[in-house]
């Protein structure tokens, strides 16, 4: 979902939205806090990231996600998949 509102609201020719960026670096945050709490606060740790994607995404006026955008994204993988061809 945070790549989803990432790429999907780009517009051609303009940077990443900053703010968006946050819900991502949120989410792998999550990841790696997620083994070193107790089981008992995954749920609201999930509750509260989602909570947060939400807010994000209406504080930043709805903008539409165009998935078109997501599967033509180039990720400058270079001919055979290799890292920085």
């Amino acid at each position: 979902m945070s790549v989803a509102l990432l790429v999907g609201m780009k517009k051609p020719g303009q940077p990443f939205d900053f703010i968006i960026l946050h819900v991502l670096m949120a989410c792998h945050a999550v990841r790696v806090i997620l083994p070193e709490i107790l089981a008992e606060w995954h749920a609201r740790l999930f509750q509260q990231w989602w909570l947060f994607a939400i807010m994000v995404y209406i504080i930043q006026v709805q903008p539409e996600i165009r998935d078109y955008t997501i599967a033509d994204y180039n990720l400058g993988l270079g001919v055979g998949g290799g890292a920085g061809c």
